[in-house]
This record gives C-alpha cells, structure tokens and sequence, in this order.
C-alpha cells in the first residue's frame, strides 16, 4: 500500500519532531511496499512472515529524497531507527489526532464493516459534509494509521474500518484512534483459527464500544420503523431481496440521524445512487456469447455466515424470468478445527436452491460431496478448468452466484467473464 499525505508541512513537522530532528525533512507519501517508492517518500521496512522489508533498502535510497523506518539498525543518515513501527505509528497518529477536529467513527464486525464504511462515507458527502475514510481493507495497525495520514486535518469526518483476525487486534485500533463513535456490524465464525470460538470473536469486537465515546452493537430493534422506509426505497431494485444490506442501511440511517442529527429523509434519499464496493454483493448484467447474464460478486471473502446470507439472497433475488441460478464457491478459510463441518453444511444448504454448483478447492469438495439434491454440480482443482466448463452451460437469464475466500481469487474468473462480454 501507499498513501499521498494531503497535510505534508504538519506530517514532516511530528517526523522530525520525533526523530527529534533539526533539518527539515520533505516526506510526501507513505508506504510498506518498496515496489511502489516514489521519490521524497517514506519506506516502512516491515519484517513480515515471508518478506523482510530491509531487504530492499538500498533500492529504496536509491530514489531521491527518500526516507527509512527500521525496527533493524542500521550506519545510514536516511534509516530511522525504532524499537517498534506499531508503537511508532501509534504515538504519530495522536499527534494527528490531538490536532484534528474531526469527528471519528469507527465500523467492524464479521460481515458488512467495508460496506457500511463506504455507506457512513456515502451518505455524508451526500449531506455537504467533508469526510474521509480508510481506503479498501486498510483496517490493520499498520493500514488505520497509514490511512489517517493521508487524511486532512480540516474535514468534517473520519471513517476508519477496523479489523482483526486475533485477540487484541480491535483494542489496540480503538485505543489509539479513540472514536467518538464505534459501530459493530454483526458477529460470525470468521477467522476462527486466531480466536477458537465465536464467543471470542464477540468479546474482542465488543472493545469497540468499551474503548469509544459512544457506540451501537449488533441488531437493533428500535430500526423497524427505517427498515420499512428502506425496503419500500430498494422494493425495485436488484437488491430488494439482500436482507443483510437493507438491514445495515437502515442501521447506518439511524445512526446517522441520531446521533450526528442528520435529517432522515436526505439520508434515505443518499441511498438511491449508492454502489456496493467491487466484491461485497454487487449485481449486473452481462451479455456474454449473445445471452444476457446476472453476476453477483461476492468474491471479497466468505465465512458460513456470509456464505448463507449470499445463498438467501440468490434464492430469493427477483428477477424476471430468471432461468439457472449458479453457484460458484471457493474455500473458506481461516476456520480453525471445525473448517471441513464448516464446508459440509454449505452443501447440505444448497440443496434444492440452486441449479448448478461449480467448486474449487480442497475444502470445497467438503460441500461438493454434501451437496447430494443439486441437479448439476462439478468440482475442479484449477480455475482454468472450471471457467471452460462454466462457459459451457451459460444460457440467457442465468444467475451466476461468486462466494469464497479473498485468497481463492475468484474475481479473477469474473474478470476473464466481462473480458469477454460486450
């Protein structure tokens, strides 16, 4: 990742403030990824699992002006050394944070946090509000603080979404943005592997509300009255049937009408032009060998809960005359112990909703074999294979359902379906 500072004289004046030092600096951007380095720019040199940042630091200061963070030290007047970046970029986010005005809201939870990021951040641009909010999944230690530089001082709100695959992650976030507002979107088994069981998973999403200045945890009932308002807005729409997005609507309208006092009639207006981010649901149509095709990219990522939601959804989407409905299903990962039982009642779900199934991976077979009342179902090892077979059976008005794992890359076969389409 690499941010472009937007208030360069206040960053270079707490880097050298710091680093306590007496010449000026002239850093213009942020990155952990030597491969994106411009000149003027600040290398982050993490020592990840698979890849040592330092690495790459000669090729780094080969660009001019371009600076070093380091947790290894090194005899060079560029390379900056700290005891811990985590710790380094905490204490500079609350020099950014004690300077800013800004009011702070911060969204996790195991499914729907980016989409209800985009919508807080949709909705208030839509009310003349200045706002900002962390770019694409840059909800880790190093990704939040990254984001907030690249924010301006001067705007009205902060959106951060927070994410965590372990104990401690939200603490740690919370703590060092402190928010004036924290939202969970909902609690489900997702990576199980780093907390072992959902109760886990619950309390360490909980510390966004122990650790914020107000907040809202899971459903609310007291939403039922903007809950209708929205399914009667969306009744025409290819999403009138996505439970899970009307309900996060209506939850982010409350919100936002409670608590930052925004008329509820334009912030139901906002959501009429509002587009899900690529892979989180969205719906469209293709014309792919002469046949028109609906395609629903859930590709993002996938946990039992969402995987569920996403066979609701196709099952009950409305849609005239629709003809196959398809489900293309990868991995899902980071299950822990119980990841085969995980896959098998994926497949024992399916039953008699869907048309045809496409699998790939090891752990999709679990659902493959489960999956004993689809009509049509096939399992591949490649993508290659699966995407020929697919092709294949597509006929006009067919439904083509995406869901797996981001490390799957199931976008991939949906990228290669509109390469050729018109």
């Amino acid at each position: 990742m690499r941010i472009e500072i937007k208030e360069k004289s206040f960053f270079n004046s707490i880097f050298t403030d710091y680093f306590k030092i007496s010449k000026d600096t002239t850093i213009q951007g942020i990155t952990t990824d030597s491969r994106l380095v411009q000149e003027n720019d600040l290398f982050i040199a993490l020592n990840g699992k698979f890849v040592n940042g330092n690495a790459f630091n000669q090729e780094v200061l080969s660009k001019k002006n371009t600076l070093i963070v380091s947790e290894e030290a090194f005899e060079d007047g560029r390379i900056y050394n700290v005891e811990s970046i985590d710790n380094f970029l905490k204490d500079l986010c609350k020099y950014w944070i004690n300077k800013t005005k800004a009011f702070k809201i911060a969204v996790t939870g195991s499914n729907g946090k980016t989409t209800t990021k985009e919508l807080i951040h949709h909705l208030l641009l839509k009310n003349n509000f200045t706002a900002e909010k962390t770019e694409g999944n840059y909800n880790t230690s190093i990704g939040v603080p990254l984001s907030l530089f690249s924010f301006s001082l001067e705007s009205d709100y902060y959106i951060f979404e927070f994410g965590a695959n372990q104990k401690g992650d939200i603490e740690k976030l919370t703590k060092m943005i402190t928010p004036d507002f924290g939202l969970v979107t909902s609690i489900a088994e997702a990576h199980m592997e780093g907390f072992l069981d959902i109760e886990n998973i619950k309390n360490e999403k909980k510390k966004i509300i122990e650790f914020s200045k107000k907040g809202s945890f899971g459903p609310d009932k007291s939403i039922e009255s903007v809950l209708l308002k929205v399914k009667k807005i969306l009744k025409d729409s290819l999403y009138s049937s996505n439970h899970h997005l009307i309900y996060n609507m209506a939850l982010v309208v409350s919100i936002l009408n409670e608590v930052l006092i925004i008329d509820e009639k334009k912030l139901l207006n906002g959501l009429k032009d509002f587009s899900l981010p690529p892979g989180r649901g969205n719906i469209f149509e293709l014309i792919f060998n002469g046949k028109k095709i609906y395609v629903i990219d859930d590709s993002y990522n996938a946990n039992p809960t969402s995987v569920r939601a996403a066979i609701e959804n196709l099952h009950l989407l409305k849609i005239k005359k629709i003809n196959k409905k398809i489900f293309i299903f990868g991995d899902m990962k980071e299950l822990g112990k119980n990841k085969k039982d995980f896959h098998s009642s994926i497949g024992k779900l399916i039953d008699n909703k869907i048309n045809c199934f496409f699998s790939i991976g090891n752990l999709a077979k679990e659902t493959f074999d489960s999956a004993i009342m689809v009509p049509n179902k096939y399992h591949f090892d490649n993508q290659l294979d699966l995407y020929l077979e697919l092709t294949k059976i597509i006929e006009s008005n067919d439904v083509l359902l995406f869901k797996g794992s981001r490390s799957m890359n199931l976008n991939r076969i949906i990228e290669k379906l509109i390469s050729e389409s018109k």
